[in-house]
């Protein structure tokens, strides 16, 4: 998925989406049940690893911008 996502340059979501929406496919292909529920897991899950990604990065800058905690005295 990273790895897509480096070679084209569109963004994590759309790469993942086309992942899960190839997934889909074969498995209906391969005889497997598609159902409501299926298609919107397939949309759904697209955009969580860019959710997570982009919070990770501003966790991360949080964390490292802050300064360091001082220890109490005594």
């Amino acid at each position: 998925m990273l790895a897509l996502t480096e070679l084209t340059g569109w963004n994590v979501t759309y790469i993942r989406i086309g992942i899960e929406a190839f997934v889909l496919l074969a498995g209906w292909l391969l005889g497997g049940p598609v159902s409501f529920g299926t298609f919107l897991f397939c949309v759904t899950i697209g955009s969580m690893p860019a959710w997570c990604c982009r919070n990770a990065k501003r966790s991360q800058a949080a964390c490292l911008d802050r300064p360091p905690a001082l220890g109490r005295k005594g």
